[in-house]
């Protein structure tokens, strides 16, 4: 046996877990094509899942999917042709459904159903057909669903993208009332919040033998300083000083500049750029910092301006330069929760799926049962309800839009008509108007006769490649031993900088398994962006990487990790590791605009989202590329204006 074969029996590679098996990478369905060539191939198994499910019984129950979620290799095909010419040359003629619509959403998330709410708010009789690529709405927010076999099996709810409603009590007037209009009131969730589950457990730091030269853990526990806890590291001697030093000593290191100068300094640099070349400290700190905000910006601090490390408020080096709250040059995607005062607590098990359901439940009534937020945990959404002739509603998965196209001249158009693929073959309605809840950087292949400025913008909204796997334990021993709940991986070269046990929530009869001897969710997160890049640039570097890699490279490396950091609490991943979802995104997140990539246009414009966004004929634009906000809030604020653009050309 070879050693990497070695390797992998020890990491548990060869164990019968739930995860997803793939033929070339791809999953394959059997179904009637009307296509020929590629086209064909590719579409056969667009928005299908040929896999096991994770809940017995409930056959083409998503939430219940093994392996792979999110952007698959299924649901991204069309788009991917779309992309590169390849889609339109032998797709054939579309059939005409004879179906027809007050208003198309393109697009199931969080945007998309919310600009199917405000519609259906507006006018009570108004027929909405919703179309969406992937096996199930929501968007980023995803719900995974466990049954612990090790806990006689107990359901366990994780999530796979959108993880809380953050900062509610900024949120716009219009995001607040519809929250209460779909039955979410997050004062709730200080009652089902168990903030004494983090009592006595601490962060657990990797340095891996890859970046550092040893495989080294420590715990950062009650108490220790942080000299002590450096002390134990392979970092240099000297980057251990400089570290304390600008954490607990800092420096006025550019003293003599006006508050306007070193704010406008910091804007024209990056974190580390201000590490290296304004503080001067070791490498050490630089690479140790490195990928401490991948986790929370998607990228690390190589691409971070120095103006939002600053404004983050937790980065060491900024305390004395004495900088006050006028905040010009700020990333645009984060100015607006600058005056929360609520804790990070508004959690469903599901995450923002919990939204998406509650969404589809206002939508679509008796397609998941139930009357409250509390109710909305443990229902099981009938899937089979989503797409109901007699609906007002319709909600159409596995259907990607190939092309939207106003009827008639533009300036007078008289409606649209939708082109979309179902079950491999091409599909066209009709409707008053479209709007457009999906990534921006696809309109142009999508939408006819886009004007050409409109199609430069909308391209350069990319958005940031993102991993979120969710990991069953069979029980969590190694962490109750060590004493923690969070694991960061401090290496250049780690893949999943940041996990952590799920969020300690219990409501509507869903109980959190409070005591460490049971099974629970690990989970993990991963921002796979190149290093020395910009935002965009390293987004679109690292979601080439990202699509090249298979599913059972990303469980070797999650094996290997949790291996290699929690070893010394006893965790055997061949032995603990239960199942392992992982859902991908190769275009996650909005970026938003920063000094100093982005300085050409912002803040003072014209910027991209606002050109990309402008209404086109009967097609209007939702969605957080919008703003360049990856947010919920700003997600159903866009799905607002996107309607009343509609509502005013009517």
């Amino acid at each position: 046996m070879s050693e990497s074969s070695e390797r992998d029996r020890e990491l548990g590679m060869h164990r019968k877990i739930t995860r997803r098996d793939f033929l070339d990478g791809v999953a394959r369905t059997v179904g009637v094509l009307a296509l020929s060539g590629s086209a064909a191939e590719a579409l056969a198994g667009c928005g299908k899942k040929a896999q096991p499910l994770r809940t017995p019984g409930l056959v083409g129950y998503p939430p219940g999917l093994e392996g792979w979620q999110g952007q698959t290799d299924a649901s991204s095909a069309v788009p991917h042709m779309l992309r590169d010419g390849s889609f339109w040359g032998n797709a054939g003629s579309p059939q005409a459904t004879g179906e027809t619509y007050d208003l198309v959403v393109v697009g199931g998330g969080i945007s998309g159903l919310a600009a199917a709410y405000f519609y259906g708010k507006q006018n009570a009789d108004a027929r909405i057909l919703v179309l969406d690529n992937k096996d199930d709405f929501g968007g980023h927010a995803m719900r995974n669903e466990f049954h612990s076999a090790g806990a006689g099996g107990r359901l366990l709810v994780g999530y796979g993208g959108t993880e809380s409603i953050y900062a509610p009590d900024c949120w716009s007037r219009t995001s607040s009332d519809l929250l209460v209009d779909i039955g979410v009131e997050w004062k709730r969730f200080y009652k089902y919040f168990h903030g004494s589950f983090w009592k006595d457990l601490y962060t657990l730091y990797f340095f891996s033998k890859e970046s550092w030269g040893r495989d080294c853990a420590v715990v950062k526990g009650a108490g220790m300083s942080l000299a002590e806890f450096l002390k134990q590291t392979p970092m240099a001697e000297q980057a251990k000083r400089d570290l304390v030093m600008i954490t607990q000593h800092p420096k006025d290191w550019l003293a003599g500049l006006s508050q306007a100068e070193k704010k406008r300094k910091l804007s024209e640099i990056t974190y580390a750029q201000y590490l290296s070349d304004v503080v001067k400290v070791h490498p050490d700190v630089v690479k140790y910092l490195l990928n401490s905000t991948s986790d929370d910006w998607a990228f690390g601090i190589d691409a971070l301006a120095a103006i939002d490390a600053w404004a983050d408020g937790d980065q060491p080096g900024f305390a004395a330069l004495g900088l006050n709250d006028a905040r010009p040059y700020k990333d645009n995607a984060s100015k607006w929760d600058w005056n929360t005062e609520v804790p990070y607590i508004f959690h469903f098990p599901d995450g923002g799926a919990g939204v998406a359901r509650l969404l589809v439940r206002k939508l679509i009534p008796g397609a998941l049962p139930g009357d409250s937020m509390e109710s909305e945990v443990l229902a099981q959404l009938d899937y089979a309800k989503l797409d109901l002739p007699d609906n007002r509603v319709r909600i159409r998965l596995g259907s990607p839009v190939v092309k939207v196209r106003n009827v008639g001249e533009t300036a007078r158009a008289t409606g649209v008509e939708v082109t979309y693929v179902q079950n491999g073959r091409l599909k066209t309605v009709k409707a008053a108007g479209a709007v457009m809840a999906c990534w921006y950087s696809m309109v142009p292949y999508i939408v006819d006769g886009l004007p050409e400025i409109q199609q430069r913008a909308a391209l350069f909204m990319t958005r940031s490649p993102l991993l979120y796997a969710d990991v069953l334990l069979r029980d969590r021993r190694a962490f109750q031993k060590l004493g923690i709940a969070e694991l960061r991986a401090v290496s250049p070269d780690a893949l999943w900088p940041a996990s952590w046990l799920d969020y300690p929530i219990s409501m509507g009869g869903y109980e959190y398994p409070m005591d460490l001897d049971q099974p629970g969710l690990l989970h993990m997160t991963a921002a796979p962006t190149e290093f020395g890049l910009s935002p965009r640039e390293g987004g679109r570097v690292g979601r080439q990487k990202l699509n090249a890699m298979t599913f059972a490279d990303i469980e070797r490396n999650l094996r290997d990790l949790l291996a290699r950091s929690l070893g010394a609490g006893g965790f055997d991943p061949a032995r603990d590791i239960e199942a392992i979802t992982v859902n991908r995104w190769a275009h996650g997140y909005s970026i938003g605009y920063a000094w100093p990539w982005d300085k050409a246009f912002y803040p003072g414009g014209p910027l991209p989202g606002e050109a990309a966004s402008r209404p086109f004929g009967r097609i209007t634009f939702a969605g957080t590329d919008r703003s360049s906000h990856a947010y919920m809030n700003y997600a159903m604020d866009a799905a607002r204006s996107a309607v009343d653009e509609q509502l005013n050309r009517a």
